[in-house]
């Protein structure tokens, strides 16, 4: 199923707004640079290793207009998950798909059990994310804010819709209790072009939404 979200993820881009933005632009001509969002993943299934190939090929999925290299951190938590950090911040677009990929990458199935928390860089708003587990694509994920409407996210573009429906926001584990110095740290390049992927993180459709129409 994971599958399917890769493929549309990969012909959104190629076929509505790679190669120009909004205004018809190209993009290499775009000056705008997306802010980086601040967040982690939780996985509760799969090795370091793994886990860390997984996010790798994620990465080299997508073509970079701006590329910029970002680190990512894999720390053991004491209740037994994997913590997926980015000391640099990610941007929102790679956040929200890589929860979706990393709850079942393509060809990896020892890897499994994802779900996430990110920081809109434009509301400071902080939601948890997790895989929609009712949407028979696999291309969204729902979550909620402490406070607030709960949300859906579209994968293939980042889109951000209300929900009418109640989803419950997913307490945030803590992670002081990791060694600041265990784990392993490994950059990825990651592209942080403006033009796409609803880079402020905030909600872009009516509520409800049904992506396919």
């Amino acid at each position: 199923m994971r599958r399917k979200i890769i493929i549309v993820s990969l012909l959104s881009l190629l076929f509505c707004g790679c190669g120009k933005n909004n205004d018809g632009v190209p993009l290499a001509q775009s000056s705008i640079v997306t802010k980086a969002a601040q967040g982690w993943i939780l996985v509760k299934n799969g090795s370091p290793e793994l886990v860390r190939k997984a996010v790798e090929e994620h990465a080299d999925f997508f073509g970079k207009v701006r590329p910029k290299e970002f680190r990512v951190a894999l720390k053991s938590h004491p209740s037994g998950f994997l913590a997926v950090t980015f000391p640099d911040g990610i941007p929102p677009y790679n956040l929200v798909n890589l929860i979706g990929w990393l709850d079942q990458p393509v060809d990896i199935d020892q890897v499994s059990g994802a779900v996430g928390w990110i920081t809109s860089p434009s509301s400071g708003v902080r939601y948890s994310l997790q895989p929609d587990t009712d949407n028979e694509w696999g291309d969204t994920l729902i979550g909620a804010p402490v406070k607030g409407k709960s949300v859906q996210v579209y994968l293939p573009e980042a889109g951000l819709c209300e929900l009418t429906r109640h989803i419950g926001y997913l307490p945030e584990p803590d992670l002081s209790s990791i060694r600041e110095e265990s784990g392993t740290t490994f950059t990825i390049k990651l592209d942080v072009d403006h033009s796409f992927g609803n880079p402020e993180f905030k909600v872009t459709n009516k509520k409800d939404s049904n992506w396919k129409r």
